[in-house]
């Protein structure tokens, strides 16, 4: 008489089926937190850059450029109104035409008091407002100014 014994590949069958599905699992979370830290590490880089920017554009202004002189010298690129001035960056933060640019910087200025101006600075991806800061001059003196 022949015995018949019970396979036992059908346990292993099983066991493999749940090891794949725990590591699918951990798969996904995994891919989920390293989606994330790339995410807020790209946010991270915009807002250094955006910091970066906006602190140089304050500094020529607070050193009494308030007619957008040092800017139109120091930024090829830009385009100036009346109170407005934008510079425009592409995906590299290099300084590019309004065409192909991912950010504006936007230089808002207001006359505040008899020589005192405001700036508002701010620097955009699309719509969102990744840095904003505002700096205060004072319009400098000149010879032809006939201003005491």
């Amino acid at each position: 008489m022949k015995k018949y014994t019970k396979s036992h590949s059908s346990i292993f069958l099983l066991e493999l089926i749940l090891n794949l599905i725990i590591f699918t699992v951990l798969l996904v979370i995994g891919l989920n937190f390293f989606l994330k830290a790339h995410n807020l590490s790209t946010k991270t880089t915009d807002l250094h850059r955006a910091v970066t920017e906006c602190n140089n554009v304050a500094t020529l202004f607070k050193s009494g450029d308030v007619n957008f002189d040092l800017l139109s010298k120091q930024y090829s690129d830009i385009i100036i109104t009346d109170t407005q001035a934008h510079i425009y960056y592409n995906s590299d933060f290099c300084e590019c035409s309004s065409s192909e640019a991912s950010y504006t910087l936007t230089i808002t200025i207001t006359p505040c008091n008899y020589q005192i101006y405001a700036a508002n600075i701010k620097f955009n991806k699309e719509e969102e407002i990744i840095y904003q800061i505002d700096a205060v001059s004072r319009k400098p003196l000149t010879p032809d100014s006939k201003e005491v």
